[in-house]
């Protein structure tokens, strides 16, 4: 609302304008109220009316708010507009919009500031229409791609799973990784280390001198990473034999019943 579509600049024209107000055929004065227009008595000319108070309050609420403030930049379009206001916010209308006075104070100190001559924001917004995806969708059989990527590409029998998982678990438990990891540096004193811990195979050293004097604080976080390592290599003991038993009972449902023979 305040940055894309600038309703404190849009709303000033209105209140310069005053569509709500009008002089009928006899040269009597009326306003826009309630659903209909009526008749303005002398006494009640100087009263806004609804519709202007709306308005009013709309621009103050958006113009006096801490959020908004910070993220509304001025600029000397929106300033100039904005100084337009001044010239409504009089004595009368104070009179019945007090909480107007402190944004009169705002548009008074804004004067004073310098502003600026182009945006660092643009208040357009471009719409990606989807057309390239509609030509993409168009005249395509997707029951049939989904049928065919499901028999290409994955695997319905407990064999076929059991390899893709050997490779996934053989991936992350490799040292593919360290390639792409910055040289190890020392525990102990930062320098670059070219020895590390046989048992977790996580810390480095540069020596063995350093790898004694880090033993004291480092045993406790190795023996950890030692029963997390073991913990997780009988898990994929676990996982194995499982998958072992089931493509065996498998085998033998589509066997009739019949184990299929050991060699």
């Amino acid at each position: 609302m305040m940055e894309n579509n600038d309703i404190p600049c849009v709303l000033v024209p209105l209140l310069e304008y005053r569509p709500w107000l009008r002089v009928n055929h006899k040269g009597e004065n009326e306003k826009y109220e309630d659903g209909k227009w009526q008749v303005i008595p002398k006494h009640d000319e100087g009263k806004v009316t609804k519709v202007e108070v709306q308005i009013w309050l709309t621009i103050y609420n958006m113009f006096m708010s801490a959020d908004t403030s910070r993220k509304y930049e001025i600029t000397t379009f929106r300033k100039q507009n904005l100084m337009r206001l001044r010239k409504y916010m009089n004595e009368v209308l104070l009179d019945q919009l007090p909480m107007l006075t402190p944004m009169l104070r705002g548009l008074e100190e804004m004067n004073l500031m310098a502003d600026t001559n182009v945006q660092s924001k643009n208040s357009f917004i471009v719409q990606t229409l989807p057309e390239i995806r509609t030509k993409l969708l168009a005249g395509k059989n997707w029951g049939q791609i989904a049928k065919t990527q499901m028999e290409k590409y994955f695997h319905k029998d407990a064999a076929g799973a059991k390899e893709d998982l050997d490779r996934i678990m053989n991936l992350y438990s490799s040292d593919v990784f360290e390639e792409f990891l910055d040289d190890p540096k020392c525990e102990e004193c930062g320098d670059a280390a070219t020895q590390r811990c046989s048992l977790c195979k996580l810390a480095w050293y540069c020596s063995r001198d350093c790898q004694l004097r880090q033993w004291k604080k480092h045993k406790p976080i190795c023996k950890m990473f030692q029963e997390s390592a073991k913990r997780e290599e009988e898990a994929n003991e676990t996982r194995k034999a499982d998958m072992k038993d089931e493509a065996e009972k498998k085998a033998a449902k589509k066997n009739g019943g019949k184990k299929k023979p050991m060699i």
